[in-house]
């Protein structure tokens, strides 16, 4: 099922078809909120708590064209080299630069086609789903993980929190999804999860709440704060203000280049069981 998720183009903002998808993994009722996160609900007498996961992907925003190149904006945080396959309005293309000595500035796609293209029409990255026993590569492999456990977790879940499993939408644009969730459920607990990349790694970075915030004290709280990861790490610790909650970030390895999927799937549910023990 994660060569699957993997699969399923989600860029940023059109996540319909990754939504379509998740609703048939998923056998308990679902429903969406205003802006569209996919949410479960999980009646439970006990904390109110939020787990939320982005479904979508890094995406490319058409701007302009000229014959067979096309000026873009990019969404997300993945670097775009030279060479990239993209697909946009269908078609396929790669990122090029205008100046080879400065390969990530000046970008534009060229595209194998001289189809038009409507300026505002968004696309993805193309990245193949290739695994053996030695070697993994893919898209958003951390992220999907985390998916099909959050999945796993909506099909079966039966302890006493009173638990919103929400799949985010348009978390590149500033977390959208999640501010829009986090106003309307108002959770005492959080527990986000987001993919990045930092120097040399792919690291998979799981951010679980520390504690409520009242509105009245939430900025003074936040500063006060002494923020500790709950697993082991070889990331700084950094945070960010959420609603009624202080968040830390902590970095888990994805080791993409050594271990199947199985492997990373298997340190992902390790993680957030050992999430659950600490904070809960």
């Amino acid at each position: 099922m994660i060569d699957m998720i993997s699969a399923i183009p989600s860029p940023s903002g059109s996540e319909e078809i990754i939504k379509k998808f998740l609703k048939k993994l998923i056998n308990v009722e679902t429903y969406e909120d205003s802006i569209g996160n996919l949410v479960v609900h999980k009646s439970g007498t006990g904390k109110k708590v939020m787990l939320i996961c982005g479904i979508d992907e890094d995406a490319i925003v058409a701007l302009s064209q000229e014959k067979d190149k096309i000026y873009f904006n990019h969404l997300g945080n993945k670097k775009l080299y030279p060479g990239t396959l993209v697909s946009i309005n269908a078609s396929d293309g790669y990122i090029c630069a205008k100046d080879d000595k400065i390969p990530l500035e000046n970008q534009y796609i060229g595209m194998v086609s001289d189809d038009e293209v409507t300026p505002g029409t968004s696309g993805v990255i193309f990245s193949e789903y290739f695994e053996d026993d030695n070697y993994i590569k893919g898209s958003r492999i951390g992220k999907v993980c985390v998916i099909n456990e959050m999945i796993t977790l909506a099909n079966n879940y039966t302890g006493e929190l009173d638990l919103y499993i929400v799949f985010e939408v348009q978390s590149l644009f500033n977390h959208k999804g999640a501010l829009v969730a986090s106003n309307i459920i108002n959770p005492e607990f959080t527990i986000t999860f987001e993919e990045i990349e930092s120097g040399d790694k792919d690291l998979l970075l799981i951010k679980a709440a520390k504690g409520y915030i009242s509105p009245q004290n939430g900025e003074s709280f936040f500063e006060k704060a002494e923020l500790k990861p709950y697993a082991d790490t070889d990331l700084e610790i950094t945070a960010s203000f959420v609603k009624n909650s202080v968040v830390s970030v902590v970095g888990v390895p994805v080791k993409f280049a050594s271990y199947p999927s199985s492997y990373i799937y298997k340190e992902v549910k390790e993680k957030i069981e050992k999430l659950f023990e600490i904070i809960f």
